[in-house]
């Protein structure tokens, strides 16, 4: 008897492996720039002092949003895997572009270390710490690495 290698709930209708939560919160963590701003804009009453305060060097904001767009648009898109498959593409390219995005999340977190000369900032920390644990994730997974093994057919 063939037994399934990742319990039922992971699978959908199709008999395709699903995204855990893990892999959609690595996506909002991305954006987590997008979701800032839309709080500030809320709540800052234009003060504007969360986003300078997280960000102090001018260039920080701009390249965190380009960033956050590129996650929030790699999530849309992988939300909308079926079309692709049903028009013949497969989805090999989101992998490498999920960790490229979160080496240059990391290289941007680092390298604002490296500009404050290395000045202790347990928000940078954590934040390093966090989009460490969503590569080494996404890299090591059984069950998002079946999910990309899987997604490599179109159906």
């Amino acid at each position: 008897m063939n037994k399934l290698p990742l319990p039922l709930r992971c699978y959908n209708e199709a008999g395709r492996v699903v995204p855990s939560t893990w892999f959609t919160l690595l996506f909002f963590w991305g954006a987590r720039v997008l979701l800032l701003l839309i709080g500030t804009l809320v709540l800052d009453e234009g003060n504007n002092l969360i986003p300078k305060q997280l960000f102090p060097f001018s260039w920080q904001l701009p390249a965190h949003s380009v960033l956050g767009v590129v996650f929030l648009g790699l999530w849309l898109l992988q939300g909308r895997r079926e079309a692709f498959w049903n028009k013949g593409y497969t989805l090999t390219w989101l992998r490498p572009t999920v960790i490229l995005m979160l080496l240059v999340d990391i290289s941007l977190q680092i390298g604002a270390i490296i500009l404050t000369h290395g000045t202790f900032n347990l928000l940078r920390g954590l934040i390093v710490l966090i989009s460490l644990f969503f590569l080494f994730y996404t890299l090591r997974s059984k069950r998002t690495n079946m999910m990309f093994e899987d997604w490599k057919t179109v159906s």
